[in-house]
């Protein structure tokens, strides 16, 4: 019973990133994409589930929950018709009973395993779990291990326009040929990081300041003491209402 992740109103650009996606998946079958938190790397894999679902038979969408186990127990986040934790099983035999009936469900047909925001170690468990779709997608903030998988970096976006588009698309407005000298400054102070930059737009548009007084604010005190006014914020599945700092 699949469990899809909503996608951003806001994405654009990332070309090369979802290209490269498909591409090593054909050859390599997993592919792990990293990098520093709030660049883009969840965002990509969710635009892509969205775009390629109907290539393949299974989707299986996992958020990494403190371990493989109670991630993959975790009956709300993967839900199996008829197979529930009975109240004298541990997790571990749950685990393995949960994941002897997914290998069948799977054994012919064609799956897309994602494992987002994953932070643990390559435990047997997770090698066993993964190895049950046709191809799978790890997201972290973490390189992965020497010599494992075929890997690529999430670093901020580097087209120009695609950069302004999103900003628009967080002010919820064009920018004019000014707005975008100021935003250029602004995007070489916070080094195009993709999550401050929206929350910078956005803030902009709460407290409907210009962007050359936000540049300035920037320039005065950095981002991250940029103003004291909370904004929303809706990631992995929860609003957050709090100040550009603390997000």
């Amino acid at each position: 019973i699949p469990v899809l992740p909503r996608t951003s109103p806001f994405f654009t650009g990332r070309n090369k990133e979802i290209n490269f996606i498909p591409e090593n998946l054909e050859e390599n079958g997993l592919v792990w994409l990293y990098g520093t938190g709030g660049i883009g790397k969840s965002t990509i894999v969710r635009n892509y589930i969205h775009r390629k679902k109907s290539e393949y038979d299974i989707v299986i969408y996992l958020e990494f929950n403190n371990s493989i186990i109670s991630t993959f127990t975790d009956d709300r986040q993967l839900k199996i018709s008829t197979v529930r934790k009975s109240p004298e099983e541990s997790r571990q035999e749950y685990f393995s009973r949960k994941l002897e009936t997914l290998k069948v469900i799977c054994s012919d047909r064609d799956v897309l395993f994602v494992v987002d925001n994953f932070e643990g170690l390559i435990t047997q468990e997770f090698s066993e779990l993964i190895n049950n779709g046709r191809d799978t997608l790890v997201v972290s903030r973490r390189t992965p291990p020497e010599n494992s998988f075929i890997s690529l970096e999430v670093t901020a976006i580097s087209e120009p326009e695609d950069i302004f588009r999103l900003i628009s698309l967080n002010l919820g407005r064009g920018l004019s040929n000014r707005e975008k000298e100021s935003f250029s400054e602004i995007i070489r102070l916070v080094e195009g990081h993709t999550l401050v930059l929206e929350l910078i737009a956005r803030q902009i548009k709460s407290e409907n300041i210009s962007v050359q007084e936000a540049l300035e604010l920037i320039e005065e005190n950095g981002f991250s003491k940029f103003s004291d006014e909370k904004i929303s914020n809706y990631k992995d599945n929860s609003e957050i209402y709090d100040t550009l700092s603390d997000i």
